[in-house]
Parts: C-alpha cells; sequence; structure tokens
C-alpha cells in the first residue's frame, strides 16, 4: 500500500495557497479548496480544537484502535476522498482506498491549511 508523503507537491493551480482552505460541504462527499473568506466552515471541521486531537488519544473506528501518525501534514485535496464523520470532524483516506477500514485514516486537522493528521490502525478491540 502506498502512503502519502509528509508533503506532497502538486501542481499549482489546484494545490491550496495561504489564501485557500479545505471544506466539505453538508451533505457532500468531495473535498472542496474554498477562499478564506469561507473561514467560519473551514474552522468548524477542523479537529485541531477538538479534545480527541488536543490529547493525541487512540480512537476506536470499527472496532479498531487507530493512533495519531507523525504530524499534521499539507495534502492536496484531490488525494483524499471522504471515508465517514468522527463526531463533527471529516475523515478521509487515501482516494482509490478499497477497504472499508484502511491501514490510515486523515482528519482534517486545519480546513484553514489544509493540513490533514494521519491516525494509523493498531489492534482490533474484542
Amino acid at each position: 500500500m502506498k502512503h502519502i508523503g509528509f508533503v506532497v507537491v502538486a501542481a499549482a493551480c489546484c494545490f491550496p495557497t495561504a489564501a485557500m482552505a479545505c471544506f466539505l460541504p453538508e451533505g457532500s462527499i468531495e473535498l472542496q479548496v474554498v477562499t478564506a473568506a469561507d473561514e467560519p466552515a473551514a474552522v468548524s471541521q477542523s479537529s485541531r480544537y477538538q479534545p480527541f486531537a488536543i490529547s493525541g488519544e487512540m480512537l476506536l473506528i470499527g472496532g479498531y484502535e487507530y493512533f495519531p501518525y507523525g504530524l499534521p501534514r499539507v495534502i492536496d485535496p484531490q488525494l483524499l476522498e471522504f471515508a465517514a464523520h468522527y463526531g463533527d470532524v471529516p475523515l478521509f483516506r487515501e482516494a482509490g482506498e478499497t477497504e472499508v477500514l484502511p491501514e490510515i485514516f486523515y482528519f482534517l486537522y486545519d480546513g484553514m491549511t489544509c493540513e490533514f493528521q494521519p491516525y494509523q490502525i493498531g489492534e482490533k478491540v474484542y
């Protein structure tokens, strides 16, 4: 399985800039790159202010433990696809991933900078 690296370099036409933010519109499964004018919406979906992200705690998803994996990283939204919500925070996986519970999930860590925090699968909890 190929994993997305720490920083993904993409064409300038498609990659978020300092004036752009990442946002998942209500009812949509496609991550949008929006202008910073949509800041409240982008911030509301960021996990960086959620207790689980602040404490770096393990998350239970589909009966498996997922742990923070490295530091948040800027990822081109075109390389990810929506998987689910964890509370109010959108959860993504690599585009084209076929596993229901992939090895790594990506939380939208900071919508204002399109940073994602990877969480890697641990042990199955019975």
